[in-house]
């Protein structure tokens, strides 16, 4: 997280897959500047193809379209154990839970 500082308006964390192992998301000129830094560090950096900037501030704009349809569902609990990637223990059955997935940090670990 600290690789980011003063570049929170343009990338963020989109998960954390394993200890040491972490995608970031968001302005592609931001992304590239702190890949850069972690590759002068002598750390991996692999780009990856993806349609669009998951997780990261790009989300913000659709986030209150996508409560407001959230809201419109049904929710039942789970039939089956829900393992989630969702540290915070959010309830899954809420709109909530589905807006702070979708633009938050998913974590793996």
């Amino acid at each position: 997280q600290e690789h980011l500082t003063g570049l929170e308006t343009q990338v963020s964390i989109a998960a954390v897959n394993a200890p040491g192992s972490v995608v970031i998301s968001g302005d592609r000129d931001a992304v590239d500047t702190v890949a850069a830094k972690f590759r002068a560090m002598g750390r991996k950096t692999t780009p990856l193809n993806v349609s669009a900037a998951f997780h990261s501030p790009h989300i913000n704009p659709i986030l209150t379209e996508l409560r407001d349809t959230a809201q419109t569902l049904t929710y039942h609990q789970p039939h089956t154990p829900l393992i989630t990637t969702d540290p915070t223990g959010q309830n899954p059955t809420t709109p909530e839970y589905w807006t702070h997935q979708t633009r938050n940090t998913v974590h793996y670990t």
